[in-house]
């Protein structure tokens, strides 16, 4: 599900641009059919790039007024797609401070989930962004949210950390580095559990680390950190 919803809004992303580019190369090319006197085809190909600006601006409008739902842990809210852009563009450039406004406006968009079902601080923890994880919690979110992990088979925030921040492109399989352990030493120090009935975040990092082959120093730093949490 993830993958298909990944591809469609590439898919989407690809035909927009299209859209635009073909506007405008049917411009230039009737501007220059009209300066060698084809009035016909240059007004043909006028015709074409202000349709393709007409599907354009109307795709742009039918979706900024597209309705999302956010499900919170008291009400289901309708939301325009033009908010959760808003919300998406701050966490991806990761400017905290309009973030911050952002949620002071919208707090029930603490709740929002991308395509894995996990909120804005699980989501910038695997991406390994702790300023945007502070801000998360400064807006109400915190670790190991049953409401926000209720579609997810788990509901500690770090089991699944390795794996989504190893798919999203963050860290590499078995390779520690200080940003990955400054992420888990944030997690950690604001509430993040590390062990439940069926699952030990200990023995799950111990085994990603010897996917490489090699137990370096930053390994071992990384398993001596979340041990003192055991």
């Amino acid at each position: 599900m993830a993958f298909m919803g990944i591809l469609l809004f590439w898919i989407i992303f690809v035909l927009e641009k299209l859209t635009i580019i073909s506007a405008g190369v049917f411009l230039i090319v009737g501007l220059l059919f009209l300066k060698k006197a084809h009035t016909i085809i240059a007004i043909i190909l006028f015709v074409l790039s202000g349709l393709n600006l007409l599907v354009f601006t109307g795709w742009k409008i039918y979706n900024l007024n597209q309705k999302t739902i956010v499900k919170t842990p008291t009400s289901i809210i309708e939301v325009k797609s033009s908010v959760c852009s808003k919300f998406k563009k701050y966490r991806d450039k990761n400017n905290c401070k309009k973030m911050d406004k952002f949620l002071k406006e919208y707090p029930y968009m603490i709740y929002f989930s991308n395509c894995w079902n996990r909120g804005l601080l699980d989501y910038s923890m695997f991406c390994l962004n702790t300023d945007m994880m502070q801000c998360a919690l400064n807006n109400g979110a915190y670790f190991d949210d049953p409401f926000i992990h209720s579609n997810s088979n788990y509901v500690e925030s770090l089991c699944d950390f390795l794996y989504y921040s190893e798919k999203l492109g963050y860290i590499t399989a078995g390779v520690t580095t200080d940003k990955m352990i400054d992420t888990v030493r944030f997690a950690l120090e604001h509430g993040a559990k590390v062990v439940s009935k069926d699952w030990n975040f200990y023995e799950t990092a111990e085994k990603w680390v010897q996917k490489d082959g090699v137990i370096s120093r930053k390994d071992e730093e990384l398993l001596n950190l979340i041990k003192k949490y055991l």
